[in-house]
């Protein structure tokens, strides 16, 4: 959910659909080795292990938040 108490729903919309076009033109406009080093780097991310209590906290209330309940993502 986007809200603004600035902006219209109308400019809203556009704003994220010009973000998406932007996003899906970068994606696609990527070549194989960049994909390749996204991929690494997400994979990299996930493996972390957390440092602090504070991190961790926040990795399992992600998943609950977003109702994906992986908390072995890192294992895996």
């Amino acid at each position: 959910m986007v809200q603004s108490p600035k902006h219209s729903c109308e400019y809203i919309v556009n704003s994220v659909n010009e973000f998406l076009v932007a996003m899906r033109d970068s994606v696609n406009n990527l070549t194989d080795e960049e994909f390749e080093m996204h991929k690494q780097a997400v994979s990299t991310k996930i493996a972390e292990k957390d440092l602090s209590l504070r991190q961790e906290n926040s990795r399992y209330f992600g998943e609950i938040s977003t109702h994906r309940y992986k908390f072995d993502r890192q294992s895996q």
